[in-house]
């Protein structure tokens, strides 16, 4: 919305350079120069750059898809549109 292109998430998606995916502890703003710290990492196995391919790119891959939805920490939204490729049973 703040850049008002309707489809800007597909658009970056599609390039595969997705960067927003930090988990925000404090409101507050960002600024060029400013060091990003992660604290944990508890799925190492498990990139963003894996999980967009999983999601995007192999959507005939069900045993991935299945890995990936039996994930916690991932957002219930993915979980249902993965689990719609391959029932959790």
């Amino acid at each position: 919305m703040k850049w008002h292109v309707k489809d800007l998430a597909l658009q970056v998606e599609q390039t595969g350079k997705t960067g927003w995916y930090f988990r925000v502890l404090k409101e507050g703003a960002v600024c060029a120069g400013d060091e990003l710290k992660l604290i944990e990492h508890p799925f190492p196995q498990w990139t963003i750059e894996e999980a967009n391919q999983i999601m995007h790119h192999r959507p005939d891959d069900l045993t991935a898809a299945l890995e990936l939805a039996a994930c916690p920490l991932l957002s219930l939204s993915w979980k249902e549109m993965l689990s719609e490729r391959a029932p959790l049973g």
